[in-house]
């Protein structure tokens, strides 16, 4: 079985086990009142998530996803010692495989690990300006069509 396919089908069915086991621990409606209450948590701690702890968003993310095991998975990730493991290793892998964008010097400029800063200048030309593939122009002949020339 492939691995889509395991979390596909997997995954629901593990949350549904949590679920029945919790209910069969604290009662259903003291589960559903979990699960429920675990949105607008999860939602206050994306909030409090900033650009320097990311690891806090995606822990909002998963707790606000009604389960108990992405709850349990979504706190697990707010313990300082799993952040800065996970923030260490993203921010390596984010640095070898995102091109990001730079906005401190006023305009958005692009930025990557490839980046040589070498800049190449040019015109732009627009295909789309009036008269450009029209008969008569001086520039050539139309696009796409043989120049008939003796």
């Amino acid at each position: 079985m492939s691995r889509a396919k395991l979390i596909a089908f997997g995954y629901p069915i593990v949350e549904l086990m949590a679920l029945w086991l919790v209910a069969q621990w604290i009662g259903w409606g003291s589960a559903i009142i979990l699960l429920l209450l675990g949105i607008p948590v999860g939602f206050i701690i994306m909030g409090k998530a900033s650009r320097k702890r990311p690891v806090w968003f995606l822990a909002g993310l998963l707790v606000a996803i009604p389960g108990f095991v992405t709850d349990i998975i979504g706190l697990v990730l707010l313990l300082p010692p799993i952040q800065r493991t996970l923030e260490r290793r993203g921010r390596a892998w984010l640095e070898a495989n995102v091109t990001f964008l730079d906005f401190s010097g006023g305009a958005a400029q692009m930025r990557s690990p490839y980046d040589t800063g070498d800049v190449i200048p040019g015109t732009v030309i627009h295909d789309d300006e009036p008269g450009h593939d029209e008969p008569g122009h001086d520039d050539g002949p139309p696009f796409g069509r043989p120049s008939i020339t003796g």
